[in-house]
């Protein structure tokens, strides 16, 4: 998959924990969820 152009990882992760996610797990790529919906961001 394409990367997004001018996207942070680290604003990504702040906005999305402001939406209700928190991390799950962290590694190469940090895995977030809500509970309901999983979303993976590459931390590198």
């Amino acid at each position: 998959m394409p990367k997004i152009p001018g996207i942070n990882h680290l604003i990504a992760i702040k906005a999305l924990e402001k939406a209700g996610f928190w991390i799950a797990r962290q590694g190469k790529h940090v895995v977030m969820t809500n509970g309901e919906r999983i979303v993976t961001d590459t931390a590198a």
